[in-house]
């Protein structure tokens, strides 16, 4: 059976029972759910393994090399399921530098950086809150608090690919169509879209950023 549990912060951790009533699978706040082949769910938060693997019975850790400090926020597995991509504000893995982003390949068990990960801020460094597949493969959006707030990485290139200048503020949430990108956040402003896209806008290679309606304020 499943339940929650509130944390120190009074957040929410996902709860595992099994049928003699064992204590929570989970020692730390999840941030993220998501499906995978083979797999019940991709589970990924602030706890010691960051990443896990639930099977709906018990769980294990995606990796044995730690994401250093142990934050994701944001998971987004391939459609074959044969590479994860997570986001948060981890700075490494294991001696490998990543800065908020990084790949895991399923069949190695080996993290890649994403070039030099995300530029951080004058609020500090880059942290990745939300990922999306871009639809139709070769690209994976990432959305969170760096320079320019969301950017594609393209898979096939494997290079960063801007969204004109991006936001100017932090994107919390994504959903991506066939050549079209919603981005929820705190902004005001989308690339030369001026507080028309308070905190919600959509971009198009076609025409770049345009607010969603009158944005959300």
């Amino acid at each position: 059976s499943f339940g929650s549990a509130p944390d120190s912060h009074g957040l929410m951790s996902v709860v595992s029972l099994n049928s003699s009533g064992s204590p929570p699978f989970v020692p730390g706040t999840v941030r993220a759910l998501v499906p995978f082949s083979g797999f019940s769910l991709l589970v990924g938060g602030m706890f010691p393994d960051s990443i896990l693997l639930f099977d709906g019975v018990s769980t294990r850790a995606l990796s044995t090399v730690k994401l250093i400090p142990p934050c994701v926020f944001a998971l987004a597995p391939l459609p074959d399921s044969s590479e994860v991509y997570a986001g948060g504000c981890f700075r490494r893995a294991g001696n490998l530098q990543l800065n908020g982003i990084g790949r895991f390949v399923i069949s190695s068990g080996s993290w890649w950086a994403l070039g030099s990960g995300l530029a951080g801020t004058k609020a500090g460094e880059g942290v990745a809150y939300a990922l999306v597949q871009k639809p139709g493969g070769g690209g994976v959006y990432v959305g969170g608090e760096f320079v320019g707030g969301v950017a594609l990485w393209n898979t096939v290139a494997g290079t960063w690919d801007p969204l004109d200048s991006g936001v100017q503020g932090r994107v919390n949430a994504l959903a991506a169509a066939p050549d079209v990108l919603y981005a929820g956040g705190s902004f005001c402003i989308a690339g030369s879209v001026h507080r028309q896209a308070c905190n919600m806008a959509v971009y198009q290679s076609s025409t770049g950023w345009l607010p969603l309606a009158h944005g959300v304020r």
